[in-house]
């Protein structure tokens, strides 16, 4: 099953969730490029493809994708206010916008798979 597909027709038949799949896009190249998650850069990269609507990926692909950004953003979660506590505005800022793209990204998935009664 390419999950794209899935994703793809969930967003014609929903303009803001649409949106929202642009903004996860470009959301996760931001964070891609400037490297923030070194571990997580193939997840980052397989989510980028999905909220694209490019290339192929397999469910199994994007559900171990979920798993690893669940793992990611409950460890987040926990140190929030350790990486909080760092002079370093931007560094607070940029965890902060991580720990919500991947809650954003999770929901979004849970969304299109809850729809089409899918895991």
């Amino acid at each position: 099953m390419n999950i794209i597909d899935t994703t793809r027709k969930y967003a014609n038949k929903n303009k803001e969730f649409s949106e929202i799949c642009g903004l996860i896009a470009a959301s996760m190249r931001f964070f891609i490029d400037i490297e923030m998650s070194p571990f997580l850069q193939n997840e980052m990269k397989l989510m980028e493809q999905l909220f694209s609507f490019r290339g192929s990926v397999s469910l199994d692909q994007v559900l171990q994708a979920v798993d690893e950004c669940a793992f990611v953003v409950n460890m987040l979660e926990r140190n929030i206010d350790a990486v909080s506590q760092t002079d370093d505005a931007d560094i607070v800022i940029q965890f902060t916008m991580l720990l919500r793209m991947l809650k954003a990204s999770i929901a979004s998935i849970e969304l299109v798979l809850g729809s089409e009664n899918i895991k």
